[in-house]
């Protein structure tokens, strides 16, 4: 029998995620490494189908019978080695192939997270079809985790209904999307604001240029400070 080996093209980091370059949602994605197969002691090869890589994106939830539901949301895959057409299965012995795999930027699948009844992750797998063999089955598995993080825009919001009063004066330039929003706390008064933001994924270690406008409807009312806060959040749908 042989055995399967999954490695980064620089050697095993032996570390718990697998090496990417690009980010997701802003970049493309670039995962590469080296597949190996190597005999065991008993030095026999063994008969296989196929040998593949993939890059998947998986979500699972606690069921309420205590199991657990997963679903394959992205795969990538390549085909690294296979047996001659016509033969189910062909002889496998000692076997090398580096792979690359890149994910387009708007590609599918959600940041890796975990939590107590829900997570979403990415793996790097390689398996080894082979004959069925009793106590072992049809397939040898080596994977990794990989640790992608979305950066790209969310979904636009819907526009707001337009104000009673005259239009807000024209954001400062530079920006070009801008969201016009009017209070509507009881017992408060009404004040207009404009936020703009900027058109395109902002990535780490990147500025965020933004500007906020705010009138209040009674000029009576001052203004004394306003405040901006950056939120990242995850909408889970059922």
């Amino acid at each position: 029998m042989v055995q399967l080996a999954l490695t980064t093209t620089k050697g095993n980091a032996g570390t718990r995620h697998f090496p990417f370059t690009g980010f997701l949602g802003l970049t493309s994605l670039r995962v590469e490494g080296v597949v190996r197969t190597r005999f065991d002691e008993d030095l026999k090869p063994i008969q296989a189908k196929a040998v593949t890589v993939s890059v998947r994106a998986y979500e699972a939830r606690q069921t309420r019978l205590g199991g657990t539901h997963t679903r394959l949301l992205v795969d990538y895959t390549q085909t690294l080695w296979r047996k001659p057409d016509g033969q189910p299965f062909a002889e496998l012995g000692e076997f090398e192939s580096p792979f690359r795999i890149t994910l387009p930027k708007r590609v599918a699948g959600f940041s890796t997270a975990n939590y107590q009844d829900y997570k979403t992750y990415w793996r790097v797998e390689a398996v080894l079809e082979h004959i069925p063999i009793p106590s072992v089955g049809s397939k040898i598995l080596k994977q990794f985790d990989l640790l992608f993080i979305r950066y790209d825009i969310p979904p636009p919001l819907p526009p707001p209904s337009p104000p009673q009063s005259s239009p807000l004066a024209p954001p400062p330039s530079g920006t070009s999307l801008t969201l016009s929003y009017a209070t509507n706390k009881p017992r408060a008064p009404v004040l207009h604001y404009n936020l703009s933001t900027p058109p395109y994924p902002i990535g780490p270690s990147d500025l965020l240029f933004t500007s906020v406008f705010v009138r209040p409807l009674d000029p009576s009312v001052l203004i004394r400070s306003a405040s901006l806060l950056v939120e990242r959040r995850i909408d889970l749908h059922d």
